[in-house]
């Protein structure tokens, strides 16, 4: 159930939408578009069209995840720098806040930011990113060497 147009927007971008649709469809999932809920009770979902509120209806479900409020909650983070000793005494170096935990963003950006981290661990300010550089690959005969100086002088080209 979502209030867009369709469910799962962004896996256009990915291509992995036709796949999600097919798998969806041979599973006979009820897919509810520009639909909002209105209240939730046991095993039903009170909804109505977003375009025309008094059309309602209720949905029969067995579970229900709700995606909302995009807000950060870092209580974890919070608590475990709370107590500096119990950090220390678990050999516990650092504690660093990411993702969704930081900011509400999208999972694109939360998965990032924990390849980030992950790989810059050991600079020696992890929770401060690096300066992006994107991989360029030169076409013909170059050399590692080449490569290398290609890397250090970077210019984007259309």
């Amino acid at each position: 159930m979502t209030q867009a147009g369709d469910i799962a927007g962004y896996m256009e971008y990915t291509l992995e939408a036709p796949m999600l649709h097919r798998d969806l469809h041979r599973l006979s999932v009820g897919i509810h578009t520009y639909t909002m809920i209105e209240r939730i009770e046991p095993g039903v979902c009170h909804a109505y069209n977003i375009w025309n509120p008094a059309h309602k209806e209720q949905i029969e479900v067995d579970t229900v995840v709700l995606c909302t409020a995009r807000i950060s909650d870092d209580e974890l983070y919070r608590e475990l720098r709370s107590d500096p000793a119990r950090l220390q005494q678990e050999g516990i170096e650092a504690v660093y806040v990411i993702g969704d935990a930081s900011a509400p963003r999208m999972i694109v950006d939360s998965i990032f930011d924990g390849h980030r981290l992950a790989r810059e661990i050991d600079s020696p300010h992890p929770e401060m990113p690096l300066p992006f550089i994107r991989e360029r690959r030169l076409w013909g005969d170059s050399t590692n060497d080449d490569y290398r100086s290609q890397l250090l002088n970077t210019v984007d080209v259309a």
